[in-house]
């Protein structure tokens, strides 16, 4: 995603004709539909940090 945002803002800074600039910004377009389509359900669990082994004291405050 963030290489298509550079790839497409790089054709709208360098005003690059129409046809020769489509191919980026409708890709973007389509990666921005497609991945939140395909995120997981659950990613915040991902961004936890592993549990310590059961039994396992805790260490002190």
């Amino acid at each position: 995603m963030f290489v298509l945002t550079g790839a497409a803002t790089t054709h709208i800074v360098n005003h690059d004709p129409v046809p020769e600039s489509w191919a980026a910004p409708n890709h973007l377009v389509i990666m921005g539909i497609l991945a939140p389509a395909n995120w997981p359900a659950g990613w915040p669990f991902l961004l936890r940090a592993p549990a310590p082994p059961a039994g396992t004291p805790h260490p002190a405050k």
